[in-house]
């Protein structure tokens, strides 16, 4: 239904003005909602290379390189993400998780604690952190796991989380939500 009205409502627009490029990215969104990730992958490369509006293009390079990750070719996430330069939220959390799958965590960690300056407030970087940092603790031997800087991502992201997204109608949500993160590491005095 909302897929085929919105392919109706593309086309209205391309005969409106829509650039090439701008159809083609939405070409490409819509590729990726049903899942036709190669074909996605086609469109986003095609807009990110050929568009003349530069918004189009980082938005192209973008949905390009989550495509590539969810395709797991994390190389060419990071290569794209990096020649890109200028990133938004989702730039500096895919190209973090593209490196932790490539298994440099650290470059990773660095990425994540980079993108907190630019967006201090938002606790899906703290949590994308946490859950990192457990990573990081079990892959060490039991005698040198250390969790207390976990713990400090981890109280952050439920502060900022509980401080922006709790009302009434959320509150069960959260809880499930942090209850299933709180059960993955230890559990701290």
């Amino acid at each position: 239904g909302n897929l085929l009205k919105g392919k109706r409502l593309m086309n209205e627009a391309k005969e409106q003005g829509l650039s090439n490029a701008e159809y083609i990215l939405v070409e490409g969104e819509m590729a990726f909602l049903k899942k036709e990730y190669r074909k996605a992958l086609g469109d986003f490369k095609k807009a990110k290379e050929t568009a003349a509006d530069e918004e189009v293009r980082q938005k192209g390079a973008s949905f390009y390189a989550k495509t590539c990750i969810t395709l797991t070719d994390y190389q060419e996430a990071i290569k794209t993400l990096e020649a890109k330069g200028e990133y938004e939220l989702a730039d500096w959390m895919n190209l973090a998780f593209a490196y932790k799958c490539t298994g440099n965590w650290k470059k990773s960690k660095e990425l994540l604690l980079q993108a907190v300056l630019y967006y201090p407030e938002d606790y899906r970087l703290y949590m994308r952190l946490c859950y990192l940092e457990c990573e990081l603790q079990d892959r060490k031997p039991q005698a040198l796991k250390d969790y207390s800087q976990l713990k400090v991502y981890y109280d952050k992201a439920v502060s900022l989380f509980l401080s922006y997204y709790i009302h009434p109608y959320s509150f069960n949500c959260t809880i499930k939500l942090f209850s299933c993160i709180h059960s993955s590491f230890p559990v701290f005095p």
